[in-house]
């Protein structure tokens, strides 16, 4: 059967089929017991003498939580992400533990599961999508590393995740009520993690059934500028408090503690070959972290700061990262490519069994379990996929793809990870790739002619991204029409 977007055949892409709604609901269900399950066996365990709920910035939410309790200010690092302290205080005002707030991910992972797979069936018009997609969801090992910890990243996937599907859900009903449900959705994750302040930039295009009116554009307008209120609110509030006009401010972290340690890791590394991780923790630690103007900020300790000290030490740290950074450019942008390129294009896919017994949960690296090149290749030909059925959408996944990913350039560069909001987004078009045999033969010519001659020698470390472009480019000349076929009216 041909399969044509919703959008352009004028058929409503908001109503399951009735057998499809019911498998959604029962494997809806199944997530949630899962991951019941895998929250009791992560609360069973420690992590080097603390929960292994913890992770790296547990105890800023922590602090920031008694802060909330005491009436103190928050710390300047995290007065954005305002949701997770309040519940965690709220849980401790009702005399219940820390980690009580965990089970609201586990049961909005359920949520998650059915709007992946609402979500997948909108897309491609396909039930046998849909179930790929909430399958995987319900087993991809991301959400089970990731739902457990004391953290902002499931919660703000998930809010994501329920964002775009009641964005989509309006555009097809137009009924107000969904906007205002979608608004608080994209709210409630701007306020959980502060990358999804810009998201208002791309909305329009998730949107753009809204545009053949002038009352639609309005709407639209309106719709994306409420997007902005908390973000221009949070910057209005920082400007008044410390004498910075931002949203967030950690930008001096990013770049005194994240970017020049980066490019002196790789410097190092360039001419006394030897554990990156290492230079990487002493140039971090001991350049940046011990540095007067990085201590007279206090970015992770609750409380008012001096406005003139801080606005100054500030501006020092910007300036002089700011000024390094430009005079090591090319550095910069071999650390932010050659790990990405290496990982994801080079390495065979792979998994890794989850070991529940070791010390340290926080630290296995999971991402292995993704069967993690082949998804991401999968995705690659998914977004084809996407691109040519509904091309607006695919602009929308790259604008929020890119929101999600720029910071990995900065951060997290050494081990195989992409995001959590990232992974959660790009199911659906891994799910609607490994339904079409068009998308395994483009996976095993880069297998045959890509990888496995790099491999065992016979071709350089660029052969298998060279051989993944020209699949791709082969697979978007098979599945997109000619120009006189239904080219046009998708675009028109």
């Amino acid at each position: 059967m041909t399969e044509l977007n919703p959008f352009i055949a004028g058929k409503t892409g908001c109503i399951l089929p009735h057998r499809l709604k019911q498998f959604l609901l029962c494997v809806s269900l199944l997530a949630v017991l899962a991951q019941a399950v895998n929250l009791c066996i992560v609360l069973g365990h420690e992590s080097a003498g603390r929960p292994a709920y913890h992770m790296y910035d547990t105890e800023s939410y922590l602090i920031n939580a008694q802060a909330w309790r005491d009436g103190v200010p928050f710390s300047p690092a995290f007065r954005e992400r305002v949701l997770l302290p309040a519940l965690i205080a709220w849980c401790k005002e009702m005399g219940l533990p820390e980690w009580s707030i965990l089970w609201l991910p586990v049961l909005f992972q359920g949520c998650v599961v059915y709007a992946l797979g609402w979500l997948a069936y909108f897309i491609s018009r396909r039930a046998v999508v849909a179930v790929t997609t909430s399958i995987l969801c319900v087993i991809y090992p991301s959400f089970y590393q990731y739902v457990p910890l004391l953290g902002t990243d499931a919660l703000g996937t998930q809010f994501l995740v329920l964002g775009i599907v009641m964005v989509l859900y309006w555009a097809e009903d137009k009924r107000m009520f969904w906007g205002f449900l979608s608004a608080g959705l994209w709210g409630l994750a701007q306020i959980t993690r502060p990358t999804f302040f810009p998201v208002a930039l791309i909305m329009p295009f998730l949107l753009h059934s809204f545009w053949e009116s002038r009352k639609g554009r309005w709407v639209v307008g309106v719709f994306a500028s409420s997007l902005l209120i908390i973000p221009l609110y949070l910057a209005g509030t920082n400007y008044l408090t410390y004498g910075v006009f931002r949203p967030t401010l950690t930008a001096p972290e990013v770049l005194s503690r994240s970017v020049v340690p980066k490019i002196n890791a790789l410097k190092r590394n360039s001419e006394v070959p030897g554990s990156l991780s290492k230079y990487w923790e002493q140039e971090r630690d001991q350049k940046a972290y011990w540095s007067e103007d990085w201590q007279t900020l206090g970015l992770y300790e609750a409380g008012l700061k001096d406005r003139s000290d801080f606005r100054n030490a500030y501006q020092r740290l910007m300036e002089s990262s700011q000024a390094y950074i430009k005079t090591n450019r090319n550095w910069f942008w071999r650390g932010a490519l050659i790990p990405y390129y290496h990982l994801y294009l080079n390495q065979p896919p792979r998994y890794a069994a989850w070991d529940v017994s070791a010390t340290n949960l926080n630290n296995q690296q999971l991402w292995f379990l993704r069967f993690d090149k082949m998804l991401v290749i999968f995705s690659l030909f998914g977004f084809i996929r996407l691109a040519r059925f509904n091309p607006f959408m695919s602009i929308f996944w790259i604008g929020l793809c890119a929101i999600m990913l720029v910071p990995l350039v900065i951060f997290m560069w050494m081990p195989a990870a992409t995001r959590l909001p990232v992974d959660a987004i790009s199911l659906p078009l891994i799910a609607w790739a490994l339904c079409d045999y068009k998308a395994w033969g483009g996976f095993l010519f880069w297998s045959v002619a890509g990888w496995l001659p790099w491999h065992i020698g016979l071709t350089t470390a660029a052969g298998p991204g060279v051989v993944l472009l020209l699949a791709i480019l082969a697979y978007a000349c098979w599945i997109f029409p000619k120009p006189s076929g239904l080219m046009l009216p998708v675009f028109s």
